[in-house]
């Protein structure tokens, strides 16, 4: 590792204090809501040891991703690391937070019109799926990208956007109130093979390109003496694939054990109904 360029950096950008209080304050503020005040939300129930440390991997998923030295790194220095920040904040964030929170602290947002009108419009599995991929996509055009990072506002107004629409994209997958949860199992599967492949052009373009596309990282200061700039920038393609393709890896095997389980507990019912069903049978001969 190139130390030097450890210097250019202080101690708050590479660890960001505020991001980790920030962290730490929600972590705790969950807690507090899951726990002593449980019983302010009408039929709460307890919420499950690993419900809960799944809902706080999502916010250090956060901090990792923009308190860290990655988003230190990922403005000027790694592509790589750009793309690693991203990866964790559109394809793995989400999904903790949506495993980690309970349907009765969702279930209260139904009782007001606005809130009630944002989870219709966020409930839509075609728009989600557009949504989302196209502004990724368009986001990694060069000229957009090299235009979005020479105006800080605007990339990180972008990256809000984008965040939003990966909240958006999961939703259908991992919907955490059952009334709302509009996908059939076999569509779910097919939603996310969908996803897939919107990303994969994007991604291969990255992968395959023999020159550097985006201009803050043409010369940018090398990190690691066996990494080059070109080298770099497959790299960063290829975490973002493969961080997707892991998520959406997790998530099949998700939602085949519910799909499982729902089947087993439906099958017990048809049985347990045939048995009360047979004594009343007999008692009509």
């Amino acid at each position: 590792m190139n130390q030097s360029v450890l210097t250019h950096f202080s101690f708050s950008e590479l660890w960001g204090p505020l991001v980790f209080f920030i962290t730490v304050l929600l972590s705790v503020i969950y807690l507090l809501y899951v726990g002593p005040l449980r019983n302010r939300f009408y039929e709460s129930e307890p919420v499950k040891t690993r419900q809960k440390i799944l809902f706080i991997s999502g916010l250090f998923t956060f901090y990792i991703a923009v308190g860290s030295p990655i988003n230190a790194f990922s403005h000027h220095v790694l592509f790589s690391a750009h793309m690693l920040k991203q990866a964790l904040l559109y394809f793995i964030m989400p999904l903790f937070f949506y495993l980690g929170t309970p349907s009765w602290l969702i279930r209260p947002l139904l009782n007001s019109k606005f809130s009630s009108k944002f989870l219709s419009f966020f409930n839509q599995p075609i728009l989600a799926m557009f949504l989302f991929n196209s502004a990724l996509s368009l986001y990694h055009f060069p000229v957009v990208f090299n235009k979005l990072m020479e105006i800080p506002f605007l990339g990180g107004l972008y990256h809000v956007l984008l965040v939003i629409a990966s909240f958006q994209m999961w939703w259908p997958l991992m919907c955490p109130v059952p009334e709302l949860d509009k996908l059939s199992n076999v569509k779910k599967l097919g939603y996310i093979a969908a996803n897939a492949i919107l990303l994969y052009p994007a991604c291969v373009a990255i992968i395959f390109a023999g020159n550097i596309l985006y201009d803050p990282y043409v010369n940018a200061p090398q990190l690691f003496s066996f990494l080059s700039p070109i080298d770099d920038q497959q790299l960063g393609g290829i975490i973002m694939k493969m961080t997707q393709e892991a998520a959406f890896v997790v998530t099949l095997a998700i939602i085949s054990a519910r799909w499982y389980r729902k089947e087993k507990h439906d099958d017990s019912i048809e049985v347990a109904e045939a048995v009360y069903d047979s004594p009343n049978q007999l008692n009509n001969y």
